[in-house]
């Protein structure tokens, strides 16, 4: 881990031909089976990825934090 225990806020950028929907997906994956991302996903306030260009131009952003089940 490369941040202060306290991180609260998180951003991620890709620039790829991947879409967002499946990083996503594949985040949340990942965090259901690493017990150590998971924990620090829990301790995000906010959390979201970008993907853009290599200009700088954003092309769709998206939250990485889990929304509550509805009751």
């Amino acid at each position: 881990m490369c941040s202060p225990p306290t991180t609260s806020n998180m951003l991620i950028t890709i620039v790829s031909e991947m879409s967002l929907n499946h990083f996503v997906a594949s985040w949340h994956h990942v965090a259901e089976k690493d017990g150590i991302l998971g924990f620090f996903m829990s301790q995000m306030r906010w959390a979201e990825v970008v993907r853009g260009t290599t200009v700088g131009v954003t092309l769709e952003k998206a939250s990485l934090i889990k929304a509550a089940p509805a009751s």
